[in-house]
C-alpha cells in the first residue's frame, strides 16, 4: 500500500482512503500493480472533478431524503450498512439535471454510509 500512496501522493483526497480501499483495487485487477494504480488514479481524478469529497458538507438532498426511495435498513452479516433502493418510489428525471441530481444523491448516501463506518 505504501507504493500506491507514494505513487499517488499528489492527490490530496487519497488521505481519506484506507489500506482496505486500496487493496480492493489490487484484488479487482488480480494484483496487477500497473492496472490497479491507473484505476485508482482515474477514480481519484473523477472524485476531484465531481467534488465527491465535499458532497456531505455542501449539498442538501432533504427533498430527495423525504421520498424514502433510498434508505438504510440495518446491517449486513459483516456489520456494514445495508442500503435499499426502493425502485417503486423512483420516477426518472425528466431532464438531465434531475437525473444528475439523483445520481449525486445516491453517491451522497453512499458517502454517508462510508463516513459512519
Amino acid at each position: 500500500m505504501k507504493l500506491a500512496r507514494d505513487h499517488l501522493s499528489s492527490y490530496s483526497n487519497l488521505s481519506s482512503w484506507t489500506d482496505h480501499d486500496l487493496l480492493r483495487y489490487y484484488r479487482g485487477y488480480y494484483y496487477n500493480t500497473t492496472l490497479a494504480l491507473e484505476a485508482i488514479q482515474t477514480t481519484l481524478e473523477w472524485r476531484q472533478r465531481q467534488r465527491i469529497d465535499t458532497i456531505l458538507e455542501f449539498e442538501d438532498f432533504s427533498d430527495l431524503e423525504s421520498t424514502g426511495k433510498l434508505m438504510f435498513a440495518g446491517q449486513t452479516n459483516e456489520g456494514k450498512p445495508l442500503l435499499i433502493w426502493r425502485g417503486c418510489l423512483h420516477y426518472p428525471g425528466k431532464t438531465p439535471i434531475e437525473s444528475q441530481r439523483t445520481i449525486r444523491y445516491f453517491i451522497w448516501k453512499l458517502e454517508k454510509a462510508k463516513a459512519k463506518g
